[in-house]
């Protein structure tokens, strides 16, 4: 079925029928599993490096780096520019079906998009959550979205604060994101937390803005 379908949408291509029929068609093969997924099988043991980069990688890892780069750009622009190595491992293999990749194999296509100038790139926080990141993400700007949040919570409930679920649904990223997001807001200095048993939750920081009152 996979096949006939990408046999559809070559040759919807070439006679430039509407664009739209081809997009739907892509989008249903996006869903249905890639048909031209890679695999080391395809490759001879030559290495390979970009330029002014002491590590080098096999042809095999440059080129899965490439096609997940191309694989994630739509995917990272939905759900703010970042995504756990884990949900990244879920999606790409669910789309390449039966023709999976190993997590050794993810690794080491994440760790060589830097150096290929993708526009992504491996970041790890300081719990050793591991993210893809796009190039263009600016923690400040987010560290603003989620301090406009808590003093949108402030107004509901004076004591409530922001917590990571509250967060997580207001931008559309897993809660484990959003709690890293928020500790690192916390870091430059727009919340601040408060730590009970009933969890964790953050607040606007006013100390910079009642130390300057005084």
């Amino acid at each position: 079925m996979i096949q006939k379908y990408v046999s559809t949408l070559e040759q919807k291509e070439r006679s430039g029928q509407e664009q739209k029929d081809a997009i739907h068609l892509s989008d249903m093969l996006d869903n249905m599993g890639m048909t031209s997924a890679l695999s080391r099988e395809n490759f001879r043991s030559s290495t390979s490096s970009a330029s002014g980069d002491d590590v080098h990688f096999d042809d095999y890892t440059t080129t899965l780096a490439r096609q997940l780069a191309d694989f994630l750009r739509p995917k990272l622009a939905k759900v703010g520019g970042l995504m756990t190595l884990t949900d990244i491992y879920c999606i790409y293999n669910r789309a390449r079906a039966t023709n999976l990749i190993s997590p050794e194999d993810l690794l080491d296509a994440v760790r060589c998009m830097s150096s290929l100038n993708l526009g992504m790139k491996e970041r790890t926080f300081p719990s050793g959550v591991k993210v893809v990141q796009v190039d263009s993400f600016d923690d400040t700007k987010m560290a603003i979205k989620l301090k406009e949040l808590a003093e949108e919570q402030l107004t509901v409930d004076p004591t409530s604060g922001l917590t990571s679920m509250e967060a997580s649904r207001a931008l559309h990223i897993s809660a484990l994101l959003a709690h890293e997001q928020l500790l690192e807001s916390e870091k430059l200095g727009f919340l601040c937390r408060d730590d009970t048993v009933e969890g964790t939750r953050f607040f606007p920081n006013l100390f910079d803005d009642y130390m300057m009152a005084q």
